[in-house]
């Protein structure tokens, strides 16, 4: 069973670790990448119960060449991946949960951030 989150935009610049900024910009800005994805989810059909153990495969839609680190913007999701679980997709993000999380990157007409959240059987399952 998988579920997929798709939003039409990149992570906002101001959620990567490199970028120099006073905590309370930081902090507006991961409330409302999690305020955001909140509403996301609530366009989409979700899990009856939160996937106990899961993977993550984030994909990462530009629509111009800019040169983009693929860590920073993985580090950059964080919370979205939280809002996943305050939406009930999975029971927490913790490693032993989330135990796998990968990241591409591609170029297309259209920017988004797509999200596959994979629901696993158990912790050590690939």
């Amino acid at each position: 069973m998988k579920t997929v989150v798709e939003i039409p935009y990149l992570p906002d610049p101001d959620l990567n670790p490199n970028k120099r900024l006073h905590h309370y910009g930081v902090a507006k800005a991961r409330s409302t990448a999690k305020e955001m994805m909140g509403y996301t989810l609530k366009t989409i059909d979700l899990p009856d119960e939160p996937y106990e153990y899961a993977s993550l495969k984030i994909e990462f839609v530009a629509k111009d060449r800019i040169r983009r680190d693929l860590d920073n913007l993985m580090a950059s999701c964080k919370a979205y991946i939280d809002a996943f679980v305050d939406g009930g997709i999975i029971q927490d993000d913790t490693g032993i949960r989330l135990s796998h999380i990968e990241g591409h990157y591609r170029i297309e007409k259209e920017a988004k951030t797509i999200f596959t959240i994979t629901k696993k059987n158990f912790k050590n399952e690939s």
